[in-house]
């Protein structure tokens, strides 16, 4: 190809991007790794060389899309593995800091601006898809964290619908113009708007007190819905509407994974998350909504709490019994070889490989992927053991086992994990004389009810663990204002995790 197009022209063979079976993902795969490198491999080379230039010394990696760490120039042979890194690094930041505090069982919900993102944590672990779609019909063969995303954050648009009916959501204001109390041109009203009337925003200290809101503008918006309801009525349901939206989405995740909120807790994090995600605690009925520290920057330290991993994978059509042990073994072998060639010298002695396959009952057309497989030489004995791991695996992700009949392998994986250093919180101590925390200031919060109510604000950085503090109260830090209403609590935990609980 390059003989008729000449140098600079990337090329992706399918057989190295995505040696799987499905021609379809395999070619959308193979296209979007074309693409990637068109678009990451010059700004990789510029990156690197200007850390370099202001004396980092350090290691470059990227993340895949399960939050996984791989080194910038392995990257960049297969980039169509980082294609959706950032909101995987949320839920693996989940699943770090639930480690931290002993919960393993977390819905994850990142709202931002546009949209809130969700995903699951069960029993520590993240659950990980063998494919995605980044778009309709653009299938990505890549492992990576399951994220859900709807069209709900402080930029979703408050509109009246041809029938009448205010909505909020799923367009959004984005960036530019923004919100209309932004001051940039946006006309229509925005969650923001509404959270900004309500009370919640502090409209002079607006992204730790760099922009100034302005009240007015987010008043006149709302004025300007073609609706006949009073104005109080129109931000008191957006707010109402926004936040069923989002309790919505969360309970439909959590129904997709068949899982009951009462055994979760949901993690609050982006800059919208702490506003809003305590409201919807009623409708989920999740154990209690925690607030982690820094959660404006939460999704980032996701990329500070994995480990690196240098992955392959192959696919291929066995029969799984004692015959089939052979071709298994040298198909294993050569992964691990191929591993063992990519890891340098200093990390092959920490590496840790990870076995595991894609299999299903003779006949099926959808594989059970994640099957352990025992390390070693794969002889008869092997083959019995995955046959019984594989009818564990699908009798746990399925709910009903058929133990009766052939099993298939299909698709073969290796992992080589080397084993990273990490964010770690620190402690936050007690109050010594066993005091009360002391808001900085009583705020009066409007069309949340009836009539008007009064809530106290405090400011993160002062709160000790233990402290508690009962809603309606507002906790400000500089990226994101915790709110939460009448008959809930907030807890300071041991790292400074802010636990809300019903009352």
């Amino acid at each position: 190809m390059r003989e008729e197009l000449g140098d600079g022209v990337e090329v992706s063979l399918s057989s190295e991007v995505s040696p799987l079976a499905k021609e379809y993902a395999r070619a959308s795969s193979t296209v979007i790794d074309v693409l990637m490198k068109l678009i990451y491999k010059c700004y990789t080379d510029r990156l690197d060389a200007g850390l370099r230039e202001l004396g980092f010394t350090g290691e470059f990696n990227y993340a895949d899309c399960a939050a996984h760490l791989i080194p910038a120039h392995v990257a960049m042979r297969q980039p169509f593995r980082i294609v959706f890194a950032g909101p995987a690094a949320g839920t693996m930041s989940s699943a770090h800091f639930g480690s931290q505090i002993e919960l393993q069982n977390l819905l994850c919900c990142d709202v931002g601006g546009t949209s809130a993102d969700i995903s699951v944590v069960s029993a520590g672990m993240p659950f990980v898809n063998t494919s995605f779609e980044l778009e309709h019909d653009l299938v990505v063969n890549a492992l990576s964290n399951e994220v859900s995303s709807i069209g709900a954050g402080g930029g979703s648009l408050v509109t009246i619908s041809d029938v009448g009916e205010l909505r909020v959501g799923p367009g959004s204001a984005g960036a530019d113009p923004g919100p209309a109390c932004y001051g940039l041109g946006g006309e229509q009203p925005t969650m923001t708007d509404a959270c900004l009337l309500i009370g919640i925003i502090d409209p002079d200290g607006f992204a730790g007190g760099r922009m100034s809101l302005q009240p007015g503008l987010a008043e006149q918006a709302f004025a300007g819905l073609e609706t006949a309801i009073s104005v109080d009525q129109r931000v008191r349901h957006a707010f109402e509407i926004g936040i069923n939206n989002i309790a919505e989405g969360i309970v439909n995740i959590a129904i997709q994974h068949g899982i009951d909120p009462r055994d979760y807790s949901l993690v609050a994090y982006g800059a919208a998350g702490p506003m809003l995600l305590p409201a919807v605690l009623g409708q989920v009925r999740a154990r209690e909504v925690v607030i982690p520290p820094h959660p404006g920057l939460f999704s980032a330290l996701g990329l500070v709490s994995s480990d690196l991993v240098y992955a392959e994978s192959r696919c291929s059509y066995t029969l799984l019994d004692a015959d089939a042990a052979p071709s298994i073994d040298a198909i294993y072998q050569e992964m691990e070889d191929a591993l063992w060639e990519r890891l340098r010298p200093e990390e092959r002695e920490r590496a840790m490989f990870m076995r595991s396959f894609d299999g299903r009952l003779l006949g099926q057309t959808w594989e059970t992927p994640f099957v352990d497989v025992p390390p070693g030489a794969i002889d008869a004995a092997a083959v019995d053991q995955l046959i019984r791991n594989f009818h564990k695996t699908y009798g746990e992700r399925w709910g009903k086992t058929f133990e009766m009949m052939p099993v298939q392998g299909v698709t073969y994986r290796v992992d080589a994990q080397v084993p990273a250093d990490k964010v770690t919180y620190p402690r936050v101590p007690r109050r010594e004389d066993g005091s009360a925390p002391v808001p900085t200031r009583c705020l009066t919060l409007r069309y949340l009810g009836e009539e008007d109510q009064d809530a106290h604000e405090y400011a993160r950085a002062d709160l000790r663990q233990g402290d508690r503090i009962e809603g309606p109260a507002i906790i400000r830090e500089p990226m994101s204002t915790t709110f939460f209403l009448a008959g809930q609590a907030a807890e300071v935990g041991r790292v400074g995790e802010l636990r809300i609980v019903s009352i």
